[in-house]
């Protein structure tokens, strides 16, 4: 029984990993690096090895979608022309035959009624290896190696490293060095350099030096400093009318400072409604008096909205029970502080 989807199969394991018949199963190439054959010395080249997957039968499109292009079928009738040769494949393993898959492998039924494939030896799906085909080669022999010249090698002792001219130079040569450093310190040339990096001697170097670092008494004459004679500022005398004025004067300012405070205390509002068009605010103002409460514009948001407000209230305490009550009128407010 010939089948029409094996040459389809076929050319779409060359480019893909994994074709699935829907409703049957999947075939699945797996990279094999090139191996060489331990006993039979067989070469084979890198290659895709091919499995069978029973699990994988959803329809991915692969294989209809390239039926359909080389056929120059409906997407329908590639469908149809799969489910047929799915048929012919289960019949065929149903009655204990294999199915046979060009140059792919072939299907068979084991005794638990499990599908087992085998796949195709000679055919490589591997487009890296195209071209290359596994070949047999004999097997290297490699012979002992022989001394050509026949001589036995013999160890000459070690030789010992010479040690004279070492202690010589770790015992002689610090003996000699030493009284050299010694006169040098003590010569007439090391004069400048203790000038120069100021020595302080102790008697060591003679009383020359001595002098250089003895301390010596200065007197100064310091002048006292003289301090200009302060000059007596007579009290100012204030009238009566003077007194007068300062007193009208720190009246009238208690009386702002009292006006200021009295404005200042009323610091909490009720605000009924933001806009953003004047007209909206002006609405709002109408209803609320329609409703005997005092409404106004009480400027602007930080956005530019229009607030329109209810009230002035010295504490927030006194705002909130107006809100309360306004509330119960079925009129949204919130507080305000200015």
């Amino acid at each position: 029984m010939e089948l029409k989807i094996d040459q389809y199969l076929h050319d779409l394991l060359y480019s893909h990993n994994c074709v699935i018949i829907p409703g049957f199963g999947g075939f699945v190439g797996n990279y094999q690096s090139a191996a060489i054959h331990p006993a039979q010395h067989i070469f084979s080249a890198p290659r895709k090895q091919v499995a069978f997957n029973k699990n994988l039968t959803i329809n991915d499109g692969l294989l209809a979608h390239y039926i359909v292009q080389k056929e120059l079928i409906t997407y329908p009738e590639a469908i149809e022309l799969i489910d047929k040769d799915v048929f012919k494949m289960k019949h065929l393993l149903s009655c204990g035959e294999r199915v046979n898959l060009k140059e792919i492998g072939f299907l068979k039924l084991d005794v638990e009624n499990n599908i087992q494939f085998s796949p195709a030896q000679l055919t490589n799906f591997e487009l890296g290896s195209f071209g290359l085909y596994s070949f047999q080669s004999s097997a290297i022999k490699r012979g002992q190696y022989e001394n050509a010249s026949g001589n036995k090698f013999v160890d000459r002792p070690a030789v010992k490293p010479k040690v004279g001219f070492k202690k010589f130079r770790r015992l002689v040569l610090p003996a000699i060095l030493l009284p050299v450093a010694v006169a040098l310190f003590f010569s007439p040339y090391t004069q400048p350099i203790k000038n120069r990096l100021q020595v302080q001697t102790s008697g060591f170097f003679g009383s020359e030096e001595k002098a250089l670092y003895q301390s010596v008494e200065h007197a100064f004459n310091l002048k006292q400093a003289e301090l200009p004679e302060l000059k007596v500022i007579a009290p100012v005398e204030t009238t009566l009318a003077e007194e007068a004025t300062n007193i009208a004067t720190s009246t009238t300012s208690i009386s702002e400072a009292t006006a200021s405070s009295a404005v200042e205390t009323n610091n909490y509002t009720l605000v009924a409604g933001c806009f953003s068009l004047p007209e909206n605010a002006e609405k709002q103002i109408q209803l609320l008096k329609s409703k005997n409460l005092s409404a106004s514009i009480i400027g602007k948001t930080n956005s530019g909205l229009i607030r329109v407000g209810i009230g002035n209230y010295a504490t927030a305490e006194a705002a909130s029970e107006d809100m309360k009550a306004l509330k119960e009128q079925q009129i949204e407010v919130w507080v305000l502080k200015n």
